[in-house]
């Protein structure tokens, strides 16, 4: 468990890097030269370039490309300002070029979003965190353009325009300037971690492609309650056979998929990097106090409810201890159903599509034709070729 949530947390930074960290050798760059000119504009800013690269190699490393993408626009932008510079330039412009030639590269953020996504994903295995990061930081360069223009557009004012006081009133608009720059700094990296605790105690879902391999995340809550979009989610589901009766448990009336229906007595989704087989063995232990199971997989496939996308790796198990398997308020309603009972309620309605789905492909394997379960049964040729089960 311990193993666990450090993956989800490392997971969950990844997802929610701190954007200021992309723009921060720039705002080192501008404020030093600023202050002490352009070459120790490079003698401070670089150094703190070279830590925050080794920086994110060390808990970042999977976002380690598109970082150097920011490295990139850092360098850039210093070498523009410092060809500029070279040059003579009036007192008022001089002061503001940087915050121009940083203001002009955070626009062409904005103009060229769709292609800036298009080179994060093409560099990066994890297309969802990466969508979400970018968003963050186009919110925070969004925040510095208005911050740079704003600054920029006083000081050439007040330069130009003031004559009582000018060399007073030009410190102020700078220290003005430099203290929304640390607002914003501050404000940002406690926002992103607030952000990550709140996401910590939230369950996380992987979502997959059609073949079951894992191409991101997102929060349960924020899944289902998404009507634009449903995800495809892995789940688990195990059908508790004995002799001729199947196991069932009825959902929960507040149950976001199915309330109040008769289901499989095990099934959940799987937890953001939690195997197959750990999600059996959690539900299993969570609603039955059962230590030992191992159930013996029937097939994949896909179904659509009104929340998701549902990508299922089905199981059979035939070796539950009567003892339990009962209800409590935690469970809710169990029961054990004959055949009989199940094929006469069958378009009732009671059931979920799910186990629908199922028990035509539990019938067709002629498990339950026999009366009997041996866990070293092969299925019959009826049932389609299934997929291993996969690590989610």
């Amino acid at each position: 468990m311990l193993f666990f949530e450090k993956m989800l947390k490392k997971y969950i930074n990844e997802s929610f890097f701190n954007p200021i960290l992309h723009v921060l050798p720039i705002l080192a760059f501008l404020l030093a030269e600023d202050f002490y000119g352009i070459a120790r504009a490079w003698i401070i800013s670089l150094p703190l370039t070279i830590i925050l690269v080794g920086y994110v190699i060390v808990l970042y490393k999977s976002i380690l490309k598109w970082y150097f993408v920011s490295v990139t626009v850092y360098f850039l932008v210093g070498l523009i300002v410092t060809f500029i510079l070279s040059n003579e330039i009036p007192a008022p412009y001089r002061v503001v070029m940087g915050e121009l030639v940083a203001l002009g590269f955070m626009l062409l953020l904005l103009v060229f979003r769709k292609a800036i996504y298009n080179l994060v994903v093409s560099i990066s295995s994890k297309k969802l965190s990466m969508e979400n990061n970018l968003d963050e930081l186009i919110r925070t360069t969004n925040s510095f353009s208005v911050l740079f223009a704003v600054f920029s557009l006083s000081y050439i004012l007040v330069s130009l325009f003031v004559v009582v006081h000018k060399p007073s009133a030009l410190t102020f608009v700078y220290q003005i300037y430099t203290t929304f720059i640390i607002v914003v700094c501050l404000f940002e990296t406690i926002r992103v971690i607030a952000i990550r605790g709140k996401l910590l105690k939230e369950e996380w879902l992987p979502i997959v492609n059609e073949y079951g391999q894992e191409i991101g995340s997102i929060n349960y809550q924020t899944s289902i309650s998404n009507d634009q979009q449903k995800y495809l989610h892995p789940v688990v589901r195990v059908i508790v056979i004995e002799g001729n009766r199947i196991f069932l448990k009825k959902n929960s009336c507040k149950d976001d998929i199915y309330p109040d229906r008769w289901d499989n007595a095990i099934c959940a989704h799987i937890r953001l990097k939690e195997s197959v087989d750990e999600c059996v063995k959690r539900v299993a232990a969570e609603l039955y106090g059962i230590s030992e199971i191992s159930p013996v997989f029937l097939a994949n496939y896909q179904i659509e409810n009104s929340c998701e996308h549902q990508f299922v790796h089905l199981f059979i198990s035939c070796h539950l201890s009567d003892d339990k398997l009962y209800a409590d308020e935690h469970n809710g309603q169990v029961k054990w159903w004959t055949i009989q009972q199940i094929n006469a309620e069958l378009e009732s309605g009671i059931f979920t599509e799910n186990f629908i789905k199922e028990y035509e492909l539990l019938i067709r394997s002629g498990l339950i034709d026999t009366g009997r379960c041996q866990c070293e049964c092969k299925l019959r040729d009826e049932i389609f070729n299934p997929l291993p089960p996969s690590v989610s």
